[in-house]
């Protein structure tokens, strides 16, 4: 079934201000968010509205459409009749992302949008699984999610996104008061953060239990040259072998997003690959990205490009998976490697990206690394 691109409204709450200008590896949450949501394939435009002009004017320098609304005007009906404005007669599927939960994705918000469209509902609400005893209080809940029985136990709502069009969602403000389609986080990915010093604890939870190393900021100018290995960091690393030998990977879109803001930014970046297959030359001709292919030694080919181009080893990042990167990482300033990378990978490691390779470990590096571009 072919649907209508969704326009996406984050709705930035003055309330949390302090949380969605903090960085979290890196990037202001309100930009994470931003990104994460434009990610999503099923989206078309991105709209934040807020009523905190320094997070206006972040999110417009991070290319999302403003609108500067009153306190007032962010609760009741007024922000509905903001919401049937936005909808119009033609594009009128809504997305209603809350930029305060760092975990949801542009790939959650597809498969929400997909599982609406293919339930045939008018509306949407993401759902966590209640696990462990309820308590009544004065006859409801002790927490103040709204619960609802549906197949397969009961589910609590748990904010991270809204979907229908602006009719739907105001019918069902009221909570569950029509049949609407649940979508199911896991309990991980609800994690909402409301103030700068829980994003701090989140950033440091989430690197202990990941095994992540945060990345200490590198100064302005200080990072200049970025190098990406190919199989296992680009890409997933497995390989698609067809019925006539040819062969391809399975790359990450919002990996190339990533790599063209900070090319555009102006920081210079290669892929150096021990792999032949042109598959490899042909993702790098896509995203524009100097190729070095079938590179055995990697380090000796690194030290004379380096030299070509005057940068010193302390001002590259290398970005590897596997042991023949080791000898990079061991020799660069900015050694980084993969979430599932090999071990002795992680250990000579000086960040280690909460994504795995070819499923966003390349955006992250890019995200991380954009506000320090000379």
């Amino acid at each position: 079934m072919t649907t209508s691109l969704a326009t996406a409204v984050i709705f930035a709450s003055t309330d949390y201000a302090s949380a969605l200008r903090t960085s979290l590896w890196g990037t202001p949450l309100i930009i994470r968010s931003i990104l994460q949501v434009r990610s999503a394939k099923a989206i078309g435009e991105v709209v934040v509205v807020c009523a905190d002009a320094s997070i206006a004017g972040v999110a417009a320098a991070a290319g999302a459409r403003v609108i500067e609304i009153t306190p007032e005007r962010a609760v009741g009906g007024a922000f509905f009749d903001l919401l049937d404005a936005l909808s119009g007669p033609e594009a009128g599927m809504l997305a209603v992302i809350d930029p305060c939960f760092p975990a949801l994705t542009g790939a959650d918000i597809d498969s929400a949008l997909a599982r609406l469209h293919s339930q045939g509902s008018a509306s949407l609400v993401s759902v966590s699984p209640v696990e462990g005893p309820l308590r009544d209080v004065h006859g409801a809940f002790a927490n103040d999610a709204v619960a609802v029985w549906a197949p397969g136990g009961l589910w609590r709502e748990n904010g991270t996104i809204r979907a229908g069009t602006a009719g739907a969602l105001r019918r069902q403000a009221g909570h569950f008061n029509e049949p609407v389609c649940l979508f199911a986080n896991p309990e991980a990915a609800a994690i909402r953060l409301r103030s700068a010093e829980e994003v701090a604890r989140f950033e440091n939870l989430f690197a202990k239990v990941q095994g992540a190393k945060p990345l200490s900021t590198p100064a302005p100018g200080s990072v200049k040259l970025v190098v990406f290995d190919f199989d296992g960091v680009m890409s997933d690393n497995r390989v698609l072998v067809m019925q006539d030998g040819a062969e391809g990977a399975l790359c990450n879109r919002s990996d190339g997003l990533g790599i063209g803001m900070l090319k555009n930014a102006g920081m210079p970046m290669m892929v150096m690959s021990k792999e032949q297959n042109p598959v490899v030359g042909a993702r790098c001709r896509k995203l524009g990205l100097e190729c070095h292919q079938g590179v055995d030694d990697k380090l000796t080919r690194l030290r004379e490009l380096a030299a070509a181009r005057a940068i010193d080893f302390s001002c590259i990042a290398y970005v590897g998976n596997d042991i023949n990167d080791l000898a990079c990482m061991r020799a660069v300033g900015w050694p980084i490697a993969v979430a599932d990378a090999y071990p002795q990978v992680l250990a000579a490691a000086r960040m280690v990206t909460t994504r795995p390779g070819g499923h966003g470990a390349v955006r992250e590096v890019c995200d991380a690394l954009l506000g320090v571009v000379s």
